[in-house]
């Protein structure tokens, strides 16, 4: 396995839950795309298989990997910050996930002294409108 940041493995990383989410999803999206064409594409179809066949395939891996790019951003794998942040008072966690992200950018934002936020904007990553923000970095999925 590959070595990634502070010891973690590939297999405990953001990849390896794209990976498994991709694995569950291409079977319910194949069966999504497949079964319409048999119903109501059958004389296309029959026709020319291996055209429609292709297209049903590229349609699984593309929307198969849309679900597994939003899953693996928006569910929380934390990985140690730095070393910096191991020797402070509380452990810190860094996640390439927006849940944990955003309480991450909360505890920085609250702590330090040098920049001076409104509470409001500080506030604004542990409040429900969050979320909206990492909806809308979960649509960059689909790009």
């Amino acid at each position: 396995m590959l070595t990634l940041v502070a010891g973690r493995t590939l297999s405990k990383s953001p990849h390896s839950r794209l990976m498994a989410v991709f694995k569950w999803a291409f079977p319910i999206y194949g069966a999504l795309h497949f079964l319409p064409m048999i119903f109501f594409k059958r004389k296309a179809f029959l026709s020319n298989p291996i055209h429609l066949l292709g297209k049903v395939g590229l349609g699984t891996i593309r929307s198969s990997a849309c679900l597994a790019a939003f899953m693996a951003s928006f569910q929380c794998e934390s990985l140690p910050f730095c070393s910096v942040m191991s020797q402070a008072p509380f452990r810190l966690t860094y996640s390439l996930a927006w849940v944990c992200l955003k309480h991450y950018i909360y505890e920085v934002l609250s702590s330090q002294k040098t920049l001076r936020l409104p509470k409001s904007m500080i506030n604004f990553f542990v409040s429900e409108y969050s979320y909206a923000l990492g909806g809308f970095l979960g649509a960059l999925s689909l790009l």
